[in-house]
């Protein structure tokens, strides 16, 4: 049983920044020519969704060729059965070890600047009232600057939370109101 891997929702961005995937080479302390190099940061949604797309193609082969049923789902984000018990793991990932040494580290999502965060607050506002429209119980959200500015260690409000914590059904919220999604800010 492999372990899915799915990038999706208004923590999109933060998660794909948190996703630290070996490098190509073997990593090796011993060796520093073969040391991971950093991942490359896209300017935007536009072009990460791309550069991403392609490390998941080159992922997938080289899991495929490892004997792993590794695909990319519907959605396109993430990776489905990239890894084995039988075969080592990228630590803090469960992708295949060997692979990711192969491919590289994944692209990382452009960083959330103030324009891309105040965007996302305007979805969330939009999402909690549509989820107060369909019979969830949501808080008032903070001022856009707190917003703002707790986004970025710890999200003070997040419409979705309201339903988790109630004991909701998120996934039928979600489906009624879609999560904020930074690609519908991209500058």
């Amino acid at each position: 049983m492999g372990l899915a891997i799915r990038i999706t929702g208004q923590r999109a961005a933060l998660l794909v920044g948190v996703l630290l995937l070996g490098a190509c080479g073997t990593g090796s302390e011993e060796d520093p020519e073969s040391a991971p190099s950093p991942a490359v940061t896209a300017a935007s949604y536009r072009e990460y969704d791309g550069l991403f797309a392609e490390w998941q193609d080159a992922f997938v082969d080289c899991a495929r060729a490892e004997g792993l049923d590794a695909s990319i789902p519907g959605d396109g984000r993430g990776i489905d059965n990239g890894s084995s018990p039988n075969r080592p793991v990228a630590e803090g990932v469960g992708l295949d070890l060997e692979c990711i040494e192969r491919v590289g580290l994944p692209p990382q999502a452009p960083p959330l600047t103030d324009e891309v965060l105040s965007g996302l607050y305007d979805l969330s506002l939009e999402q909690a009232e549509c989820l107060r429209l369909a019979g969830y119980p949501v808080s008032s959200a903070p001022s856009r600057e707190v917003w703002i500015e707790s986004y970025r260690s710890t999200p003070a409000w997040l419409p979705l939370e309201a339903v988790y914590s109630a004991g909701g059904d998120v996934q039928a919220a979600v489906a009624t109101c879609p999560d904020p999604d930074p690609r519908d800010v991209d500058p």
